[in-house]
């Protein structure tokens, strides 16, 4: 087996694992109890915040996405450059 297959059969497997390890963490923390009333409500409050906050950051990078998609499509004249960084943006 090649090195570079050798490389990628590793870097899939290590991958792999990090995903179970993920899922064994959240299966862990999701059994453990959610508190009393109080710690309910300020988790609550805690989410709230969190998605209004997300909710903006998220309306900011679509904005800079868009723009820099035009940009990129006008000045390199070349629209599958453009699209690409829109995808991956």
């Amino acid at each position: 087996m090649e090195l570079a297959q050798t490389l990628l059969m590793v870097s899939i497997g290590v991958a792999v694992l990090a995903v179970v390890w993920g899922g064994i963490l959240i299966w862990q923390i999701l059994k453990l109890p959610s508190g009393n009333e109080k710690m309910q409500d300020i988790a609550k409050a805690i989410q709230e915040g969190a998605g209004a906050y997300m909710k903006r950051q998220y309306t900011w990078v679509a904005v800079v996405a868009v723009m820099l998609f035009i940009l990129l499509f006008f000045v390199m004249d070349n629209w599958h450059i453009a699209v690409g960084f829109l995808v991956g943006a």
